[in-house]
């Protein structure tokens, strides 16, 4: 029973930092994405 909350606490810390580097890199692709858009569009229409 000791071992539990020693399990969980090391295992939500984990949890957390995989999820917010998920979140980090849909962002950084999302942005580069925006940006290659923007480049690829602009010449075109200017």
């Amino acid at each position: 029973m000791k071992k539990r909350p020693e399990q969980v606490s090391f295992f939500v810390p984990e949890w957390c930092l995989f999820f917010e580097g998920y979140i980090f890199r849909l962002r950084l692709t999302s942005s580069e994405r925006d940006e290659n858009e923007r480049e690829v569009r602009v010449p075109p229409f200017a």
